[in-house]
């Protein structure tokens, strides 16, 4: 009875949607925890087995959210979280392979280092807050609202489609940092050639698919016709420029990410994503105005490729790839 009540009370506060979350998250970690431990046959009083639960336990919650309570907060994180619980999964339940979840040891030497290496992925997270406040200042000055409406949308649909380039590099990371470190120098060679082409090819595809699709993309955000609209679409004509030269930056920050090189890494990440931004915006839109600053991040990306393929060509013998 006074739990009941209890319930009754706290209903009355925070509303029954709380409580559904807490039923649904609840069930769903030891609904987890019970098909886990009938399928693999072992103790499941680990850590990483109750955080495997509650992960799930948080998708499920979250799956509520968006398709029920249409919460789009949960939503995003819902896309972190399903990536997240796959990897818990695969690498917590399977032991027969190399990699596997076990209990962690403190190591300072080894977690700065992580640190200093993931630098260049720090560093583009930062800078795209800073230039997206560069772009709507200079952009607003300019076009005003709807200037900085377009530049929104850009911005949006170049995430869409450099999505394959992210992809990319970052699925074939591991495959670097494995071979490297058993000196598989001729399969390094292989995995650069193919990366190579690959990108040049994918950079192509994806210029194409921006030019040929750009209405359609615009459209999403805003409807044609609009003078938003019309600007998104009068600048992704150049804006979409950028498609052709960013991949090989995006992938050679990355592969020597994966080499343990977080200073290069760091280097183009920085003058890519942070300086050569800064740079063409400010004076690209005092020469061109509003096609200024949709030349800016070609021009860019242009300049972050050339260091690239500069660093390409200085370390080739010591990381033996070419």
């Amino acid at each position: 009875m006074s739990n009941g009540l209890t319930l009754a009370a706290l209903s009355l506060v925070y509303g029954t949607t709380a409580f559904s979350y807490a039923f649904v998250g609840t069930l769903a970690f030891f609904g987890t925890s019970a098909v886990i431990g009938g399928v693999v046959k072992r103790d499941l009083t680990s850590w990483t087995t109750y955080v495997l639960g509650a992960v799930i336990a948080l998708i499920i919650v979250s799956l509520l959210n968006v398709f029920v309570f249409q919460n789009a907060a949960i939503a995003t994180s819902m896309g972190f979280a399903i990536t997240t619980m796959q990897g818990l999964i695969y690498f917590t339940v399977s032991r027969k392979n190399v990699l596997y979840l076990t209990k962690p040891k403190i190591n300072g030497k080894v977690l700065l280092h992580s640190c200093t290496n993931g630098a260049s992925e720090m560093v583009s997270n930062l800078s795209q807050g800073v230039t997206l406040i560069l772009y709507n200042n200079v952009i607003i000055r300019i076009a005003g609202v709807d200037g900085v409406a377009a530049i929104t949308i850009l911005l949006y649909v170049t995430d869409l489609l450099i999505a394959i380039f992210i992809g990319y590099a970052t699925g074939i990371s591991p495959l670097i940092s494995y071979n490297y470190g058993k000196s598989e120098h001729n399969r390094l060679k292989k995995i650069h050639n193919i990366s190579l082409k690959s990108i040049c090819f994918f950079s192509i595809v994806v210029f194409l698919t921006g030019q040929l699709t750009a209405g359609n993309l615009v459209s999403i955000f805003s409807p044609a016709g609009t003078h938003v609209y019309d600007l998104a679409i009068q600048g992704f004509r150049l804006f979409g420029f950028s498609f052709l030269f960013m991949g090989i930056s995006i992938y050679g920050s990355a592969m020597f990410t994966a080499y343990s090189d977080g200073k290069v890494s760091a280097i183009i990440s920085v003058l890519r994503t942070f300086l050569f931004i800064i740079a063409a915006v400010l004076l690209l839109s005092i020469i061109w105005g509003i096609d200024g600053v949709w030349l800016s991040l070609p021009v860019a990306e242009l300049l972050g490729m050339l260091v690239t393929v500069h660093y390409f060509r200085k370390y080739r013998n010591k990381y033996n790839y070419a």
